[in-house]
Order: structure tokens, then sequence, then C-alpha cells
């Protein structure tokens, strides 16, 4: 595959919570798709949100990024598969450009956050 597209490829933003929690925390999430698991992706898109564009959308050319008063009206849902917007808009195809991320881990694992799940805390020091 060719490094550049690569750098820009698209990936699910639920799986890129997954992937920062793994290298910030240092442990993957559990690998059940419960309550708390979902609450945990939601939390690391929510951190995501605030370093790194969000993409709503199938495709590149029709995809939109969420807006910074989209981020303050709304919340991710089903374990970051869904951002629920003013209104309760539904926005799927949720999705982060794979160069992105990288920047954001070094911040999440500076920052030395807590990703609260429920009544756990998921501890990423």
């Amino acid at each position: 595959m060719d490094p550049a597209f690569r750098h820009h490829e698209r990936v699910p933003l639920a799986i890129a919570a997954a992937v920062v929690f793994r290298r910030v925390a240092g442990t993957p999430v559990e690998g059940r798709r419960d309550a708390a698991t979902a609450q945990t992706l939601n939390a690391v898109a929510h951190a995501l949100a605030c370093m790194v564009p969000i993409y709503a959308g199938e495709g590149r050319e029709s995809a939109k990024a969420l807006t910074p008063t989209d981020l303050l009206d709304g919340h991710f849902e089903r374990g970051a598969a869904l951002f629920r917007a003013r209104g309760g808009i539904e926005l799927n195809h949720l999705w982060v450009e794979r160069r992105d991320l990288p920047g954001a881990i070094v911040v999440l694992r500076a920052a030395r956050i807590r990703f609260h799940c429920g009544d756990a805390i998921k501890d990423a020091s």
C-alpha cells in the first residue's frame, strides 16, 4: 500500500477509539460490547474530538466534520459508532484520518488522561 494513501486512510471512530485507548492505557478495552465498553469508547471519542477532526458520512466528498457547536450540543453513543447532535439528529459512519491518531495519543499520554465508565475509572497512566 502506498504510504501516502495510508497516511490519509479513514479509520472508523469506534476502532480508532479502541486503538487509542489501548495505546494510552496500555490495556485493551473489554472485548465484550457491554455498556461499560461502550461508555469507554464514547469517552475516548469525546477526548479525540477535542484534538482531531471527526467526520460523519460515507464518502470523503460528502463527509462533514463535526463542529465545536456539534460537540457542545451532542454526544457519542453506541461505543463511538453514533453521534447524537442537537435535536436528536443521528450522525453515523463516523471516522478519523489515520494520520491524526499518533499526535492525539501523545497528548493523551502526556495528560495522563483517565476515562470514566459508569462507576469504574479507566486509568491511562
